[in-house]
């Protein structure tokens, strides 16, 4: 294995590689924060990932009392630096931003950027798998602080189990604390093809298969496979083999043969009531959600 920020990230998804599935944080870690970061900055990605947000996010945020933000799965920064720009406008004086990411080498990225653009704003990484923990940082260090929770992007939508991820987050938040969660929502209307445009390109390819290339397997050895899942209403790559691979770490070894397939990316696009019972489920109290003009995209204020 190459290009893993750890140990305990290259044990991990080992296991992973047992199951014939690579969970997508990975993708964001070591050498593939890169490939991500060149993706983040492309046209097509932001078309993917944009919503026209409406007078309420201003008004919603006007309401606030805060200072601090805890970014969660802030990546490169990209999405933040388009947040901060929407707290700049609504006369925010935010002084503490937290960066909390699975991924090292993309927070520090991420840090680096916002820092440079916004020197009044003092910026801190946090380091926190949302999938597999919940966070005591704030009840260790901002006990005394009114907090607001942010998930941008479609950050959502590309984990394992949505409603762990939604009972960290909760179970890290105090009484009183908000949390706005950004999400690609199912429209209907739109046809699949149309989703997949935005995903089909060389950028985009090389970095839904650079964990492919970090656990060792050559990609000139099979074809991936670009397709949206209806059963599962995702955005799926595959990887089929072509010839026989064996992987080795430490004394275990993995044998894949020619048709078998690795799934390296998976992004869902849900249905708006599924992710509210989600959010009551787990105790969040949802204040407003709003819609972009072509319901593609939606964002969920809520409070604990």
């Amino acid at each position: 294995m190459v290009g893993f920020e750890n140990v305990e990230q290259e044990q991990e998804v080992w296991s992973f590689l047992k199951q014939k599935f690579i969970p997508l944080k990975f993708g964001y870690v070591g050498n593939a924060a890169y490939t991500h970061d060149k993706l983040a900055f492309t046209d097509a990605y932001d078309r993917a990932i944009k919503l026209d947000k409406d007078d309420y996010l201003k008004t919603f945020l006007q309401q606030l009392n805060i200072s601090t933000i805890m970014d969660v799965g802030s990546g490169n920064g990209n999405n933040s630096s388009k947040f901060i720009d929407e707290l700049m406008q609504c006369k925010l004086n935010i002084f503490n931003y937290f960066c909390c990411d699975f991924s090292n080498s993309l927070s520090k990225l991420c840090i680096s950027r916002l820092e440079k653009k916004y020197p009044f704003i003092k910026f801190e990484q946090v380091l926190w798998d949302i999938e597999n923990e919940k966070s005591d940082f704030l009840l260790k260090y901002l006990s005394n602080e009114n907090v607001l929770l942010v998930l941008l992007g479609n950050t959502i939508g590309n984990v394992i189990d949505v409603e762990d991820v939604l009972r960290n987050i909760y179970n890290s938040a105090r009484a009183g604390d908000k949390f706005i969660l950004e999400v690609s929502i199912k429209n209907n209307n739109i046809e699949t093809e149309k989703i997949l445009e935005d995903y089909n390109n060389s950028i985009f390819i090389q970095a839904a298969t650079e964990s492919l290339r970090m656990v060792g397997i050559d990609t000139n050895k099979g074809n991936h496979e670009l397709y949206y899942d209806k059963k599962r209403e995702a955005v799926v790559v595959d990887f089929i083999f072509d010839d026989k691979v064996v992987l080795s770490h430490g004394k275990e070894e993995i044998t894949f043969y020619k048709g078998n397939v690795i799934n390296s990316f998976i992004s869902r696009r849900m249905k708006k009531e599924s992710i509210k019972d989600k959010l009551n489920f787990v105790g969040w109290k949802i204040a407003n959600i709003i819609e972009n003009e072509k319901n593609t995209v939606a964002l969920f204020f809520c409070e604990k």
